[in-house]
């Protein structure tokens, strides 16, 4: 069986801001092969989204400091592009179904490392189906197939009890 060369590896942009759980959360991601590219408020996520067309993935906290916090963030980068898998994280309570962009994730904090890489893995799988556009990834950052969110459906992720709200079209 031949090997895989020369793809690269899924990116996703972190942005929370607090530092050391920002970079917490992007050392497990890059542990696990991907790419990641932090920001610490909405504006520099914005800017960073239109300057790396190759991310694949928002994981963003709720609250931060600027104009813009986390569901607002992803309600505009929902707008700019209708594949990005996006994440939306906070310690408080579960938003509104307003609050969330179509196919975007909420899920509460805290997370653990593999309750963070599982629920990555559903929404870049979840991207991949939906997009037309896709790009095989190699082994270790494409998502397993089967981890594929039914719509509507909230499931338990690694047997955590906490569950991800996930709104879907």
């Amino acid at each position: 069986m031949s090997k895989i060369t020369n793809v690269k590896p899924v990116t996703i942009l972190v942005v929370e801001d607090e530092a050391i759980v920002r970079m917490v959360t992007s050392e497990v991601l890059e542990e696990a092969g991907f790419n990641v590219v932090e920001a610490s408020n909405a504006g520099e996520a914005l800017e960073l989204l239109d300057a790396r067309p190759d991310a694949s993935l928002l994981l963003t906290d709720v609250k931060m400091p600027g104009e813009l916090d986390g569901y607002s963030l992803s309600r505009l980068v929902r707008m700019k592009s209708a594949t990005i898998g996006i994440i939306v994280v906070s310690g408080d309570s579960p938003p509104e179904e307003s609050d969330l962009p179509p196919d975007a994730t909420f899920v509460p904090k805290p997370l653990s490392p593999s309750m963070l890489l599982r629920v990555v893995r559903d929404t870049l799988a979840q991207s991949v189906v939906g997009s037309d556009q896709a790009s095989p990834a190699p082994q270790g950052t494409l998502p397993d197939a089967s981890l594929v969110q039914e719509a509507g459906r909230v499931h338990k992720v690694n047997g955590d009890t906490r569950e991800p709200y996930s709104r879907h079209r």
